[in-house]
């Protein structure tokens, strides 16, 4: 395996961070997304981001989906993202970044930040409804980490269109 992989060793599901406040959500996607076949760490606010990112960096197990939440107590998921792309934390081409809040006019707060189509409403993805967001995001992260089979969206994607 090439070690610029963001999955594990030995478990070879992606690994994706989640950033959610509210306990109940964050606990229903964490379910969700290890059904759909997702390694999950979850963290309540954003700014707890780095240095998750940090800490995966230096064991080499990089995440290969940052999910999070736009509205959270100490740092939005927006901004915690921004400052670790800045920080050269995430690299836009090998992490796939999605955006959701309850309010769907927070998806521009994305721009820039989430890839190609990378944002959530959660009231279409709630625990109890008939979207499961594992299975939005696997389709999303399969369509990121082969963009082969999807040309047009290859060249979508912020950091891809050149290769």
């Amino acid at each position: 395996m090439d070690s610029s992989d963001n999955t594990r060793i030995g478990d070879m599901k992606p690994r994706l961070l989640l950033m959610e406040d509210d306990e109940k959500l964050r606990k229903a996607y964490m379910k969700s997304l290890k059904r759909a076949g997702f390694y999950v760490v979850a963290i309540d606010d954003g700014r707890f981001l780095e240095n998750h990112l940090v800490a995966a960096k230096g064991k080499g197990e990089l995440f290969s989906v940052v999910l999070s939440d736009t509205d959270m107590p100490d740092m939005p998921g927006d901004i915690s993202c921004m400052r670790a792309i800045n920080r050269e934390l995430i690299d836009l081409g090998k992490t796939l970044i999605l955006g959701m809040s309850e309010d769907s006019h927070m998806q521009g707060y994305w721009r820039g930040i989430a890839n190609h189509c990378g944002f959530f409403e959660k009231s279409r993805y709630s625990p109890l409804g008939d979207n499961d967001i594992g299975e939005a995001v696997m389709r999303h992260y399969m369509n990121f980490s082969h963009p082969e089979a999807s040309p047009i969206w290859r060249a979508r994607m912020p950091g891809l269109s050149e290769n």
